[in-house]
């Protein structure tokens, strides 16, 4: 993070300097406390700094909120990861980011792009040039984005999804995936009930999307019922099943009715409602 670009900037551009304002952000942290206002800008246009940040998801999130609704995001990247790995493999910059996808360096692809515009807020790519026709030279796509709006949902806080075990192949991941995409939430995807509750959830709402083929109720056990009581004390609780209360999947479905409907009458602070889906 460095203003070393400025003084060449300023030269070049001077002619329109008096329209020109030049700050430091770092996109990975709070932006209001850089003095950066939420939904204030119509455009940003970001060359080949976004992929040297740690979270890639943080990061985007963090250009949306920047955005007007319908804000565009002019996006510049070097798009086939193995032609920049040498020499800047040898940077420490190369390797800041964490996520898994990334861990053979910083760059993506189109495809990944697409992905994580769409889980961040953002339409997808309304627009994608090469720099070269063919595979063989391409290098850099020029990426044209729009900032959706952001649905009202009231003050949920952070947003935490778990589910009884957080498999890849649990139906609560396409779940999350919809709904973080309906309501354009950050979520870094389902975790086990066992992280879930290992974290502070007293200004977090927590979505449990349960299995309707096993509901985490049925099999009732001391340790179980410790994990439902840390999950009361988030700020809200979501508990999604996958059947009507009434329907034939057994008594098992509708124990959680039960259990919200008594947290609810012997403490009214406590946020818990169902959702059968």
């Amino acid at each position: 993070m460095s203003s070393g670009f400025f003084d060449a900037a300023k030269e070049r551009l001077a002619p329109w300097n008096a329209f020109l304002h030049y700050r430091i952000l770092d996109v990975e942290k709070d932006l209001g406390e850089q003095g950066f206002g939420g939904e204030s800008y119509d455009m940003i246009v970001a060359a080949n700094v976004l992929h040297a940040t740690s979270l890639l998801t943080a990061t985007m999130t963090n250009v949306w909120k920047l955005l007007k609704p319908g804000g565009k995001l002019i996006l510049i990247e070097e798009t086939i990861a193995a032609i920049r790995r040498f020499p800047f493999a040898a940077l420490p910059g190369w390797w800041l980011n964490q996520e898994e996808e990334r861990r053979d360096g910083p760059l993506i692809s189109e495809t990944q792009w697409e992905k994580l515009l769409r889980d961040t807020g953002f339409t997808s790519l309304d627009i994608c040039l090469q720099d070269y026709p063919s595979d063989p030279t391409h290098t850099s796509s020029t990426m044209l984005s729009t900032a959706e709006a952001r649905q009202d949902l009231g003050d949920l806080g952070d947003v935490l999804f778990a589910s009884s075990d957080g498999r890849e192949e649990d139906p609560a991941i396409a779940f999350e995936h919809s709904f973080r995409n309906l309501a354009k939430l950050r979520s870094s995807g389902v975790c086990p009930i066992e992280n879930a509750v290992s974290q502070e959830l007293r200004s977090t709402t927590c979505i449990f999307i349960d299995d309707p083929e096993n509901p985490f109720q049925a099999a009732m056990t001391e340790a179980r019922l410790d994990q439902v009581k840390q999950l009361l004390r988030a700020k809200a609780l979501i508990w999604v099943t996958g059947a009507a209360p009434q329907s034939s999947n057994g008594p098992g479905m509708s124990l959680i009715n039960s259990l919200a409907r008594s947290v609810r009458s012997e403490n009214a602070a406590t946020k818990v409602v169902t959702l059968h889906c």
